[in-house]
Order: C-alpha cells, then sequence, then structure tokens
C-alpha cells in the first residue's frame, strides 16, 4: 500500500504556501494507478494554485514493484544515498532487485528498464560504451545525459540531453544488448551482483574493466 503525508511546500516562482500530498512509497501492485503517475511523473508535480506555475517537488521516495520483484529507492541528498547504499548492500532481500537512483528522471528510466524485461546493467554499460567512443563530439555538443527509452512500437533507444535539449536519439536494438550481456557476461556482472547504484558512471567502470582485461 501507498504511504503519504501532507506537507506545504513554496512556490518557486511567486512563493505562495500550498498544500502537497507527499508519497513516500508506492507499490504497483496494490496501487497501479499511483504507480502510472510515478512514470508520468505527475506524482510528484506540483500546480500554484495562485499563478499557476507548475513544478516538481523532490522528496525521497520507495518504488515496489513485487510482480517484477524490483525495489527502487529515489534519494536526492548525495551523504544519504551513499549511506543507503551501503545499507542496502549488506541486506538481501530473495529474489528481488533493489536500487538507488538520485532523481526523478532516474527513477522512471530504471522503471521502464525493468519493465522492457531488460538487465540495467548491460544498459547502462551500452549508455557507456555509446558516450564514450564519441566523447569528443559529445563533450563539444554539451551532451551532459544519455537517457534510456522505449518506444512505443518495443524498440529501444538512448537520448542524448544537452542542457534541456535533445541532441540526437540513437536506437539501441537487441542485437547490441544482447552482444553486451555476452561480452561482459558472469565474470564481470557477477562481481557486481552487490552493486545497487547502477548508473552511467558504473557503466564506465564496468566498460573499463573489459578493455583492461583484455589488454592482459
Amino acid at each position: 500500500m501507498a504511504i503519504s503525508n501532507k506537507a506545504v511546500v513554496k512556490c518557486s516562482k511567486c512563493g505562495e504556501s500550498i498544500d502537497f500530498e507527499v508519497f513516500r512509497s508506492v507499490n504497483a501492485h496494490t496501487d497501479p494507478e499511483l504507480a502510472a503517475k510515478v512514470k508520468s511523473r505527475e506524482l510528484f508535480k506540483c500546480k500554484c494554485p495562485k499563478c499557476g506555475n507548475e513544478s516538481y517537488v523532490n522528496y525521497d521516495f520507495l518504488y515496489n514493484d513485487p510482480d517484477k520483484r524490483i525495489m527502487i529507492y529515489m534519494i536526492f541528498e548525495e551523504n544519504k544515498l551513499k549511506d543507503i547504499c551501503k545499507l542496502l548492500s549488506s541486506k538481501e532481500i530473495p529474489g528481488y532487485t533493489m536500487r538507488v537512483v538520485g532523481s526523478q528522471q532516474s527513477l522512471v528510466e530504471k522503471i521502464m528498464m525493468f519493465e522492457s524485461g531488460l538487465d540495467d546493467r548491460s544498459v547502462e554499460i551500452g549508455k557507456s560504451v555509446m558516450y564514450y567512443n564519441n566523447y569528443k563530439l559529445f563533450k563539444e555538443a554539451g551532451v551532459s545525459q544519455i537517457r534510456f527509452n522505449h518506444r512505443e512500437d518495443g524498440s529501444n533507444e538512448f537520448l542524448m540531453i544537452a542542457g534541456s535539449k535533445l541532441f540526437a536519439r540513437v536506437g539501441f536494438p537487441k542485437k547490441e544488448y544482447d552482444k553486451i550481456s555476452s561480452l561482459y557476461g558472469d565474470r564481470y556482472l557477477a562481481l557486481a551482483k552487490d552493486d545497487i547504484a547502477i548508473d552511467l558512471a558504473w557503466g564506465k567502470e564496468m566498460y573499463d574493466s573489459v578493455v583492461k582485461y583484455g589488454r592482459e
């Protein structure tokens, strides 16, 4: 079941006090409508009744999908995020995959990966391969983010974000995903089975480990 509490937030534009319902956790099985609002980020959106300004409210949150056997924690404070990672790495819920993310966009992206039936570790490595093989181009273009996207036609792609604008779309076909999963396979992914902060930086570490191993 969902856990929530009432809070008062300030409008970022006019300073008006706004009553807002903060959901600390949502269970995708028992609360599918709320889960849909998580994926659209509607759950975190706040509209000022005075000036009409819309903004997203950041707060710590847990997304639990017992059908997919995943728990994703969204933590915003960096020090707290590190502490949560250490705590969760020492615990194990049989059959569950646990992840920690630091933004709403990363939460939505992570849910999308799992609902697409993909191993998020292979996806993040795929991002890293894409980014660092085109590092000069992306750096000159100001690309600061690479986001995974599952399209309505069932295909997957990476979105290259420069600032707040979309710089490019690059397909991420299943054969490429399968190639990465095979290449990194048991040797590397098994070493990272307890890692829960799986992101682009993590993907680069794994990518570098294969490059280094191939040279030895």
